[in-house]
């Protein structure tokens, strides 16, 4: 560990701030929490210019994260997956705490020789080997604060105010959607980020109401941070978005739009029934249906679904896209349909309504919160409703016109980046009170 000089902060405000990114996953695998961690360190370091921030990275993300090097900004890697290997026998809770006590923040807490006993009490003579656990980086580094995008402050220091973010409870509500493992380890990657933390940010106010309602936490100490980041996508020429249709084999305003990971709760399996209700109802149809996500088992098993119902010169599963050639879709929609079970915020809702597109939205969670008076909702759990809003959105030239002019006006709330920094950095400032 390189040796820093000492923290210089003033008036409340960090001088000096360690970002726990080792979670961050290469692609498009952490959903929008990857871009919103991104873009926060990206607009902090630009407003805290003085400050110094370092990045704690994983082996397998660290060079993807070169992106916010900066005189500000360093990177440390100090997660490499040899370290983490265990062999294949180990339970997945031990699984689970093998990768908590491997973290840092258990260095500020245990004396060597407890530690010592915690590995022995905890783990088979097999397993132990395998437990490494690093002295605690953010307090080397002489940080003000630590800052965790992704829930579980792992490398929380006892002396240094932590600050979380909590973009969803989806186990809560939708529990068969996860393993036993995953869910054990949501439910401690919660209680944790609710115990350690000296603030959690929620992204949303349902998803503050659902923290505060499966938690002891004070209200004061639970705040409320949307994503405004809506108007991220880069504005592309014709040609350019003429060059990714045609490798798609796609035309201008004519496909429905799905941009989404293939998880469960974002219900694909609806959207496709009921987009083969749509297509029986309106064989003479020219729109396609595009879901674009990571590439993984159940996209292969959608893809087996669409040939089975004979759409597969209807249905484009393009994979996980470029930003170029996401934006390129993503500006030669028709429409955006968002079937979703379960969001935390929603951001493509609001991504559609700055390009000009109509948004055909679910009813549920934070949803109605996002989109607002802006968008045509139904029920998720009702195939039939989408398809009769599939069916006006094409038809009804008045009512696509009316929401896009709502949706323009709806969105420019949600595309002030550095807005939404200066509201975590005020955050800041409230944990070191």
């Amino acid at each position: 560990m390189p040796e820093y000089p000492e923290s210089t902060r003033v008036d409340g405000t960090p001088s000096r701030v360690a970002v726990d990114l080792t979670p961050l996953l290469p692609g498009g695998e952490n959903g929008g929490a990857k871009l919103l961690a991104i873009e926060t360190v990206r607009g902090l370091s630009r407003l805290l210019s003085d400050g110094q921030f370092l990045l704690l990275t994983s082996e397998r993300s660290h060079e993807e994260l070169g992106c916010l090097d900066a005189p500000n900004v360093r990177r440390l890697c100090v997660q490499k997956h040899a370290t983490t290997t265990v062999p294949p026998d180990v339970s997945p809770r031990n699984k689970i705490r093998l990768q908590i006590l491997s973290r840092a923040r258990i260095a500020s807490f245990l004396s060597p020789s407890f530690r010592s006993l915690i590995k022995r009490y905890l783990f088979p003579p097999s397993v132990r080997q395998h437990l490494r656990i690093a002295p605690s980086v953010a307090k080397e580094f002489g940080a003000d604060l630590l800052f965790c995008p992704f829930t579980m402050p792992f490398y929380h220091d006892r002396t240094i105010p932590t600050v979380s973010i909590v973009y969803d409870l989806q186990y809560l509500h939708y529990p068969q959607f996860f393993d036993e493992e995953d869910r054990w380890a949501r439910a401690r990657n919660f209680g944790e980020a609710c115990r350690l933390s000296s603030r959690v940010v929620c992204i949303s106010e349902f998803v503050r109401k659902t923290v505060l309602e499966n938690s002891d936490l004070p209200s004061e100490r639970v705040v409320t941070i949307p994503i405004r980041l809506a108007g991220r996508l880069p504005k592309l020429n014709a040609e350019t978005r003429q060059s990714a249709l045609a490798a798609f084999r796609l035309s201008e305003n004519g496909f429905f739009f799905y941009p989404a990971n293939f998880w469960a709760h974002k219900n694909h399996r609806m959207l496709l029934t009921a987009y083969g209700m749509y297509r029986a109802r309106n064989p003479r149809s020219p729109f396609k249906l595009v879901c674009t996500g990571s590439a993984d088992d159940r996209m292969s098993t959608l893809t087996e679904a669409v040939l089975q119902m004979g759409l597969g010169a209807w249905v484009c599963l393009p994979g996980f896209l470029t930003e170029m050639d996401f934006a390129a879709l993503f500006a030669a929609c028709y429409a955006l349909v968002f079937p979703s079970l379960y969001e935390g915020f929603g951001m493509p809702v609001l991504e559609a309504m700055t390009m000009a597109k109509p948004v055909l939205c679910s009813d549920v969670t934070s949803l109605p919160e996002v989109a607002g008076s802006a968008a045509l909702y139904f029920s998720p759990k009702k195939p039939e409703e989408l398809v009769s809003a599939m069916e006006r959105i094409t038809e009804d030239r008045d009512l696509v016109r009316q929401l896009v002019a709502k949706g323009i006006d709806h969105s420019a709330s949600y595309m002030n980046a550095e807005s939404m920094a200066s509201d975590y950095l005020a955050v800041f400032r409230e944990a070191l009170e």
